[in-house]
C-alpha cells in the first residue's frame, strides 16, 4: 500500500505517556503517518514518562523533543514546557515553551488557557525578583555600629555618680561605730564591777592598817584593779572604734555628688580629727575626748 493509501486508511494511536504531576496527557496529533511510525512515537512517549517518573528530567525533555520531530504533537510541547517550569525551574525556557504551545494551530483549548495563566504568573515571578534585587541594591544592609570604647574618657554622668567604693566606707563606717559603741558599753559594765569590788575590798579591809589582813579584801582589792584596766582599756579602744566609724560615715559623699563635691568631702575627712586621752584608776577608768568634723 501506499504512503497515500497508509495515509487515509489509519489514524495514529494516542500517545499513552500521561504525567500524573502534571496531569497531562500526551496524544497523538490527527495526521497520517505510517505504522512504523505511530509505534515509534508512542515508544518515545512511553520512553519520556519513565524518565520523568525516575527523575531524569533533562533525558525526558529530549526524549520527548525526539517524539514531536516525527509527531508535531503539541501536547509534547506543553509537557516540555511543564518539565523546564515545575522540575528544572527554568523560567525562561518554560516560557518559551507555553508560547510555541499556544501557536500550534491544534493547541487543545483547556491547556491553551493554562499555558495562558502559567506565563502571568512567571512574568510576575520575574518582576518580583527584580524588585528585591532593586531594593537590595538601593538599600544595602546597615554596617554594625562600632563597639562601644571601654578605655575611652569618662563621661560626667560616670564622674558625678558615686564609687561603690564610698558605699562599702559608709558601711563599713556603720559597723566600726557599732563595734565601738559596744565596746563602751563593756567598758561601762566593767567599770562597775571595779566599783563593786573596790567598795567591797574597802569594807573587809577596814581598820587593818596601811596593809589589809583579810584575804578576801586582798584578792577584791586585785579584782577591782583588773576590772578597772579592762575598763579603761574597752572604753578607750570603743571611743576609738565609735570615732574611726563616724569619720569614715561622714567622709564618705552621699548620693550622687560632683567632682567639687567629691574634693570637698574627701578635704573634710582628712580635716576630721578625734583627741582622746584615757584616764585610769582603781575605781574605775575614763577618756577624755574632744572631735572636730
Amino acid at each position: 500500500m501506499s504512503r497515500v493509501g497508509h495515509r487515509l486508511a489509519s489514524v495514529v494511536r494516542h500517545v499513552t505517556a500521561t504525567s500524573l504531576a502534571f496531569q497531562l496527557s500526551l496524544a497523538a496529533p490527527a495526521f497520517a503517518q505510517t505504522t512504523d511510525s505511530a509505534q515509534t512515537v508512542e515508544q518515545l512517549a512511553n520512553l519520556a514518562y519513565e524518565q520523568h517518573a525516575a527523575g531524569k528530567y533533562p533525558e525526558a525533555i529530549a526524549t520527548y523533543l525526539k517524539a514531536y520531530e516525527i509527531s508535531k504533537a503539541a501536547e509534547i510541547l506543553f509537557n516540555v514546557a511543564t518539565i523546564y517550569d515545575r522540575k528544572l525551574h527554568e523560567r525562561e525556557l518554560a516560557a518559551d515553551y507555553y508560547r510555541r504551545y499556544i501557536r500550534t494551530p491544534d493547541a487543545n483549548p483547556d491547556l491553551v488557557k493554562r499555558a495562558t495563566e502559567r506565563l502571568s504568573g512567571l512574568k510576575k515571578e520575574a518582576e518580583d525578583e527584580q524588585a528585591k534585587r532593586n531594593a537590595a541594591a538601593a538599600f544595602p544592609p546597615a554596617a554594625a555600629p562600632p563597639a562601644a570604647s571601654t578605655a575611652g574618657p569618662a563621661t560626667s554622668a560616670s564622674r558625678d555618680s558615686v564609687s561603690p567604693g564610698w558605699a562599702g566606707w559608709r558601711t563599713l563606717g556603720i559597723i566600726t561605730g557599732a563595734v565601738g559603741l559596744g565596746s563602751v558599753t563593756a567598758s561601762v559594765i566593767l567599770g562597775g564591777l571595779s566599783k563593786k569590788a573596790n567598795d567591797n575590798a574597802n569594807s573587809d579591809c577596814l581598820g587593818s592598817g596601811a596593809v589589809c589582813a583579810s584575804q578576801t579584801g586582798i584578792n577584791e582589792a586585785k579584782d577591782a584593779g583588773t576590772f578597772a584596766t579592762a575598763s579603761t582599756i574597752a572604753f578607750a579602744a570603743g571611743l576609738g572604734l565609735l570615732a574611726t566609724g563616724i569619720i569614715m560615715y561622714v567622709a564618705a559623699p552621699s548620693g550622687s555628688s560632683s567632682g567639687s563635691s567629691g574634693a570637698s568631702n574627701a578635704s573634710n575627712a582628712s580635716n576630721a580629727t578625734v583627741t582622746f586621752s584615757p584616764t585610769v584608776g582603781t575605781s574605775g577608768g575614763g577618756v577624755s575626748f574632744y572631735g572636730r568634723f
